[in-house]
C-alpha cells in the first residue's frame, strides 16, 4: 500500500527553503454609558452602560522550496492514512524536484456585546484646565467564528488544499484604563487629549487557531476554536472638544 508506506517517511524541503509569516488585527470599539452628572468638586463620577466591540484576527505562514523524495496522491487524500487533503486537478503528489509551496491562514472574528460599569475621576480642576481619568470593565458574551485553511502549490499550480471552520459562544473580559487633560482656549472651545490602556481576555486570536486542529478516531480532521487568548492595546488621542450652551 503505498499510502502506508509514505506515512513511515521522512518527507522535507531542501536547505534554502524561504519562510514568510504575516499577522494582522483590527478594533472596532462602540460603547455608550449614563453617568453621573459633573459638579464642581465631585472627584468621582459612575455609571454603567453597553459596549459592542470587534475584533478581527487573521495569520498566515507560509514555506516555500524544493521538495525532496515523494509523497503519494493516496497519502495526501486518503483519510484513513492521516491524509484528508482535497485534490485539484491533475494532482498525483510531490516528487523530487517539485517545487512546493505550503500556506496556511488563519481567521478569527470576535463580536462582543454586553454591559459595563464605568468610573471618571477628577484630580486636578480649575478656569483654565482639567486632568482625570478614566476606568470601564464589563463580562460580555463573544460570538466567534473562525477558520484555518491550508493550500499546497505545486510547481505554481494548487494541487491540495483543506479548510476547516467552526464557530461558539464564549464568555470575554474587556477593561480600560486612562488619563486625560482639558485646556479651555475659549468660553465654548477646549483641547483635550488621552491616553488609554485596553485589555482583553477570553478571546480568539488568529495564530492560535492552529493549535485548535483535532483528529477524532477515524482519524477524520475538524477545527475547534481556540477563545483562551487576550490581548493589550494603548494608543493615545488629540482631539478638539465643542460646547453648546
Amino acid at each position: 500500500n503505498a499510502a502506508a508506506d509514505d506515512t513511515t517517511e521522512l518527507e522535507f524541503l531542501e536547505s534554502g527553503a524561504g519562510f514568510l509569516v504575516r499577522y494582522d488585527t483590527t478594533l472596532w470599539d462602540f460603547d455608550i454609558n449614563m453617568k453621573q452628572r459633573r459638579q464642581p468638586g465631585r472627584l468621582l463620577r459612575f455609571g454603567v452602560g453597553f459596549r459592542s466591540i470587534r475584533l478581527y484576527e487573521s495569520g498566515l505562514a507560509r514555506l516555500n522550496g524544493e521538495f525532496t523524495n515523494t509523497l503519494s496522491n493516496a497519502a495526501l487524500v486518503d483519510v484513513a492514512n492521516g491524509g484528508g487533503l482535497t485534490p485539484s486537478t491533475g494532482a498525483v503528489g510531490f516528487a523530487t524536484g517539485d517545487q512546493l509551496v505550503f500556506a496556511s491562514s488563519t481567521q478569527a472574528t470576535n463580536h462582543l456585546n454586553g454591559v459595563q460599569a464605568t468610573l471618571d475621576a477628577s484630580v486636578l480642576e480649575s478656569e483654565y484646565f482639567q486632568v482625570g481619568g478614566y476606568a470601564k470593565a464589563g463580562i460580555y458574551y463573544n460570538d466567534v467564528r473562525g477558520s484555518v485553511t491550508e493550500k499546497y502549490h505545486v510547481n505554481d499550480l494548487l494541487r491540495y488544499s483543506r479548510s476547516l471552520k467552526d464557530s461558539k459562544g464564549a464568555i470575554a473580559f474587556a477593561g480600560n484604563l486612562g488619563v486625560t487633560g482639558t485646556i479651555s482656549l475659549h468660553d465654548n472651545l477646549r483641547l483635550f487629549g488621552a491616553y488609554e490602556l485596553m485589555y482583553l481576555a477570553g478571546v480568539a486570536l488568529g495564530p492560535d487557531q492552529v493549535g485548535g486542529i483535532r483528529k477524532n478516531g477515524s482519524n477524520v480532521t475538524s477545527l475547534e476554536l481556540q477563545t483562551h487568548g487576550d490581548v493589550f492595546f494603548h494608543g493615545g488621542r488629540v482631539g478638539i472638544e465643542i460646547l453648546f450652551p
